[in-house]
């Protein structure tokens, strides 16, 4: 401090002193020596005013700091005291801050600034008053926020006032760091208090500091980086809390009551990380230190034991030990029970005992655990119903469904799972929350094929795993679902399904250890898509199944899973080779899987039963009895899904039917056509309807009626054609029709008929909008509820019995009165034209027909029929048109000629005979083809055209609510929408020339033509015009029929658009459009095509064509038409529409005989 100038000019006491103080560190006792004493008193009574005052002060200010250090003026009793030696010490210093503050010591520069005090036998920092004072502020119920706040301020005056080479430092921040800590517990900005405690422990464990100090601060350190680890977390932070806590537990010295926190703190790290990473080390590890502090004692305290039993259900699942599971129970249950009995109950405890019953279950099958893991994870809301707990309670409902298949607990699942995800908008679990949520909606698509589910399903599991942790083993779990639902996908035939479930599998397959307890599952699940490969996949699928069996426990439910897939693998290939052994060996397999209580069991059940009926089917009919019987359970099960039911009604009747077993056939494969409906809950979408009854009805209705004519019951037969025919038609129908019915018996009613009309209307077209708006089951059961009793109340009154109730055998019979109507069932059991007839019912069989004949003459003659109108070298088209003669002499031989001369049609009408009438209603692949155009063109007489007026049915309830549509008087109130030249499109010429025609014919019709034929113009012009004349571009769309469309000049008039329409009563459509009659492959009985959906919408009478058609021969066809009805006698000109069309195609058939692709194309609706 002083110079050499300066310091000769010092006093020899001063100097005296100087020097003792210079070698205080090697003999600090010689502050205490007498003459020491009696120097100090000397300088400090001769300094005032002296030029070396300051010099003096600074030199007797710190040898009394010193000698206080060293216990002079303490007094051991009174501690609150302050230290007279450090009191001057600090008292000779003060002055000196001014000058030369850099020179002090960094505890007096505090004392000078006032964030140090001094107190008893030391310089304590003004944080511990500002402690004191916030304790008193708490208890003196004061603004606790003031108070943290002013607490928070002092520390941050002791930090930015300590030098970092102070030697208390570390303990500034070891006393900052605790502070945050606290705070971060309270509540306020927690988070954020909860950083800068760690980062504060941090700097406190870098700082120099005594062993003890240092030990705090690691110790705070760990419990700091624990309080952080949450679901967000990452195997870093894990990683460097576990770190902490080693270190900590090395620092503390032994019998530190901190050690057994330390110990559990780091066992829950380590078990929680071994979980996330899959790591049977970490885990035992965890236990191990568990176990030394006496966790697997039955006296253990809650907490210990909690997690030791949650330590041991991780362990659990990755080595497979069940032992170490089942303990995890009965600790729980024990901990449950004891705080229920103390009435303590924690909803975390029943939180654990639910996943860990679950778990249990998983292992052994058994639904009663099932049960309890509900009713646990049902407390655990009930306590607390936090996002976390309800989903836990929705994922056990969940697996509570899939172990017994009820709507009720899937319902349930999916209403707690989405509550969880919407509740917990920050919280760290709620990428789980949505995985869940993705998993419950996949199983809720696959149960009732709601395609949007599913959609929100994938998008929900993908964006779950996008969210989650990379290092986190949850992603497994998400991955694994997420194949599932694309699983369901590729089943639907979803494009690209398959791919993306096989790279889920892989992806989750790969994260998971070898030991892993579902990890056979996992196998199993990526086998069963590579099985619908090629076959390097299918032989990859079989390799892993068999790997799945091998490392999957005997008595583990999943093995039911395995050995299921494999006997399906190998019944594909006994089909194919049918190897004898291997059907034994799928036997086998099926018959152990079966056995098993396991949510895949009813899957397996049918498995099994297939297998036995080929068995039987290779002349081993030992085990019919019970396959048969396995398909009639599920089938009539109240609990099954429907797409389940039919399926297992079907093979129960087919079975039967296979080994004519003909009055069970029909009773099985009657009751799946009943089922149909279940397929078509409004809550889906129309698309999602269309796609479960393709998927399930195929042929069912077919099969059934050939069955009931080999039961000698034709009248069943009928009635079964029907009720399995145009459901989603009829399903549109049912709020369209039946109010005149209503009006007169009823007319109290019919206004809450109409509002629920118009409420359905609504849901559904909302529905339907697109992906991003979706409309809750829930309102549609609210609906569904509303409507039963509507119906219920409507069948309670006189007339209105079988109000929309399936029509009888002879309700169906009256549709005769006009004239006959021949159904042609096509069935791989039997062929027959079922006639009503005046008469009755009248059974023709067709041996002449069969199903394989029509599937192997479709492909060339649609293909034939597709190339109408292409140019082609003149013999590759006389090669087409030959196809399609021979077709048409073929469908005269086994259909045509027999039904005609059942009904007495034998001939062409006498000379002033009025032409008869008859309707064709063909079933399945049959409905491709030409009926009505059926004949030998080289024999006069010999065809359906020179015999009768033919028309078509879509469903026999169609033709009746066409026929009681009012007839108009084809007045000027028509529609005429020609679209010659459409963007994108190949031009119609004739289209302009045949609007042309049609106008001059009907001056008053209104005119749509080119630019001004737009979709929103034309759908106006359907409400509002009597009828409608289309001359445009058309197409069928024969994988998706909801896209078959009218081309307008704007865009496509979608059949999907019709489902929208209620027009009321109208006469006449036109639809001078290529295929606008045709349907789909899938769904060929539902009648999806443009000409039925128009009929359906409220048209009496409609034309359409089967094909494409020639631009100028349609327009020739519809001049003819129009020429006719201009010519009908008035009144209800309509009705010559049938007449009209069948001179037309006569005449045209003239010109062109030999082409008949060119005249046979247009086809008649109506009455």
């Amino acid at each position: 401090m002083t110079d050499a100038t300066e310091e000769s000019q010092l006093p020899q006491d001063v100097l005296r002193l100087e020097a003792v103080l210079m070698n205080v560190d090697s003999e600090s006792e010689a502050v205490l020596r007498d003459d020491v004493t009696t120097g100090l008193a000397s300088v400090v009574k001769t300094m005032p005013g002296q030029p070396w005052e300051l010099a003096a002060r600074y030199v007797a200010g710190h040898l009394r700091l010193m000698r206080a250090t060293l216990g002079v003026g303490a007094d051991a009793d009174r501690t609150d005291v302050p230290n007279p030696e450090l009191l001057a010490g600090v008292e000779l210093l003060r002055p000196l801050s001014d000058e030369y503050p850099e020179t002090l010591h960094p505890l007096v520069r505090g004392v000078h600034r006032g964030t140090h005090v001094v107190a008893g036998n030391g310089i304590v920092e003004l944080i511990e008053m500002w402690n004191g004072r916030l304790a008193d502020l708490i208890a003196d119920g004061f603004d606790e926020t003031d108070a943290w706040a002013a607490a928070w301020l002092a520390y941050r005056q002791v930090e930015d006032l300590s030098t970092n080479d102070h030697r208390d430092r570390a303990q500034h921040l070891v006393n900052m760091c605790s502070f945050q800590w606290r705070l971060s517990r309270t509540g306020q900005d927690s988070q954020a208090a909860l950083d800068q405690a760690v980062e504060l422990a941090r700097r406190a464990v870098a700082a120099p500091a005594s062993v003890d100090t240092h030990a705090v601060a690691l110790l705070l350190l760990a419990g700091c980086l624990a309080d952080g680890i949450d679901e967000a977390s990452s195997a870093a932070d894990f990683t460097e809390a576990i770190a902490a806590h080693r270190a900590a537990l090395n620092a503390l010295s032994d019998g530190d009551p901190y050690e057994k926190t330390l110990r559990v703190q780091l066992a829950g790290l380590l078990g929680d990380l071994g979980n996330r990473v899959k790591s049977e080390e970490l885990v035992a590890e965890a236990l191990e230190i568990l176990r030394g502090l006496g966790a697997s004692a039955g006296e253990a305290d809650g907490h210990l034991a909690l997690i030791y039993a949650v330590g041991l259900s991780f362990y659990s699942q990755l080595t497979g030990r069940r032992e170490d599971l089942i303990e995890a129970v009965d600790i729980l249950r024990r901990l449950t029970a004891d705080l229920e009995s103390a009435g303590r109950p924690a909803a975390s405890i029943y939180h654990n005992l639910a996943n860990t019953v679950s778990d249990l279950n998983q292992q052994v099958g058994d639904a009663r655990l099932g049960a309890e893991a509900t009713e646990a994870a049902r407390r655990a809301v009930d306590l607390e119903p936090t996002p976390r707990h309800r989903s836990n309670l929705g994922m056990r409902l969940r697996e509570q469904y899939e172990q017994a298949p009820r709507t009720e607990l899937l319902v349930e699942a999916i209403v707690e799972l989405r509550a969880a995800y919407d509740q917990g908008v920050d919280d760290p679990y709620r990428p789980r929350y949505l995985g869940r949520l993705g998993l419950a909606l996949a199983l809720r698509a696959e149960r009732t094929g709601d395609g949007q589910a599913l959609r929100e399903a994938i998008a929900g599991l993908t964006r779950a795993n996008e969210e989650t942790p990379i290092d986190d083993s949850f992603r497994v779990t998400h991955l694994v679902n997420l194949g599932l639902a694309y699983s369901t996908a590729a089943s639907w035939w979803w494009p690209g399904a398959r791919a993306q479930a096989i790279e889920a599998y892989r992806a989750a397959l790969a994260m998971l250890p070898p030991n892993h307890i579902k990890r056979g599952r996992y196998l199993a699940n990526l086998a069963s898509m590579l099985l619908l490969g090629d076959d390097a996949e299918r032989t990859e699928g079989i390799e892993r199944l068999r790997e799945a069996i091998a490392v999957t426990h005997e008595d583990q439910p999943d093995r039911s899973h395995a050995e299921g897939t494999l006997a399906s693998a190998l019944r594909s290939q006994y089909r194919s080779g049918h190897d004898p052994a291997v059907l034994d060996e799928a036997l086998e397999l099926a018959r152990s899987a079966a056995g098993r209580l396991f949510q895949a069991n009813v899957k397996v059940r049918l498995l099994l039963a297939d297998l036995q009926l080929d068995q039987a089917a290779s002349g081993e009919a030992t085990n019919l009895r019970e396959a048969l019987d396995l398909c009639r359970v599920t089938a009539q099960d109240p609990d099954a899904a429907p797409a389940t039911a039919i399926e297992a009604a079907s093979r129960w009747g087919r079975g039967a039917a296979d080994h004519h077993l003909w009055a069970e056939a029909t009773t099985a494969l009657a009751l799946a056509v009943r089922q149909f409906p279940l397929l078509t809950a409004r809550e889906l979408r129309r698309s999602d309807r269309a796609a479960a009854l393709a998927r399930h009805s195929h042929s069912v209705a077919a099969d059934a009626a050939a069955c009931a004519l080999n039961s000698g019951d034709p009248e069943l037969a009928l009635e079964l054609i029907e009720a399995g025919r145009g459901v989603l038609i009829g399903q549109a129908a049912e709020l369209r029709d039946d109010l005149e019915q209503l009006a007169t018996y009823a007319p109290d009613l019919v206004n809450a008929f109409e509002r629920l009309r118009t409420d359905i209307e609504a849901l559904e077209g909302a529905h339907d909008e697109g992906p991003g708006v979706s409309t809750g089951p829930a309102e549609f059961r609210a609906w569904r509820d509303r409507w039963a009793a509507l119906i219920a109340e409507v069948r309670s009154r006189p007339h209105l019995e079988r109000f929309q109730l399936p029509s009888t055998c002879d309700e169906l019979l009256s549709l005769a009165g006009d004239g006959p109507i021949a159904v042609v069932n096509l069935s791989r059991y039997r062929c027959d034209a079922l006639l009503l007839t005046g008469g009755g019912l009248v059974t023709v069989p067709l041996p002449g027909l069969s199903l394989d004949a029509v599937q192997q003459r479709l492909p060339d003659f649609v293909g034939t029929v597709d190339d109408i109108g292409k140019t082609a070298p003149l013999k590759q088209m006389r090669a087409r048109e030959r196809i399609v003669e021979e077709m048409l002499e073929w469908l005269w031989e086994a259909v045509a000629e027999p039904v005609l001369h059942a009904l007495g049609l034998t001939g062409p009408p006498g000379e002033g005979q009025p032409w008869p009438r008859m309707w064709w209603m063909p079933t399945g692949l049959l409905a491709f083809f030409p009926l009505h155009a059926a004949g030998r063109p080289g024999d006069g007489g010999a065809a359906v055209l020179d015999r009768v007026v033919s028309s078509y049915a879509s469903t026999l309830a169609g033709l009746r609510r066409a026929r009681h549509h009012v007839c108009g008087t084809m007045s000027g109130d028509g529609a005429v929408i020609a679209v010659p030249a459409t963007p994108g499109h190949a031009p119609l010429p004739g289209a302009a020339a045949e609007a042309a025609a049609i106008s001059e014919r009907f001056p008053k019709a209104s005119l749509f033509i080119g630019p001004d034929a737009t979709t929103g113009a034309v759908l106006s012009a359907l409400r509002e015009y009597e009828w409608a004349h289309f001359a445009c571009h058309g197409y069928a769309d024969v994988v998706e029929a909801a896209r078959s469309r009218l081309q307008l000049y704007d865009g496509p008039l979608l059949l999907s658009d019709l489902w929208n329409l209620r027009l009321g009563a109208k006469s006449f459509a036109f639809l001078a459009s290529c295929d606008s009659a045709q349907g789909g492959f899938a769904s060929i009985d539902e009648s999806q095509q443009l000409a039925a959906m128009f009929q359906a919408s409220g048209y009496r009478h409609v034309i359409g064509s089967l094909w494409r058609i020639v631009d100028a021969l349609a327009a020739q066809i519809a001049g003819d038409v129009y020429e006719r009805l201009a010519g009908a006698s008035v009144g209800c000109r309509f009705d010559a529409v049938p007449f009209a069309l069948h001179e037309a195609t006569r005449r045209l058939r003239a010109s062109y005989r030999r082409t008949p692709g060119l005249w046979a194309a247009h086809v008649h609706f109506g009455p």
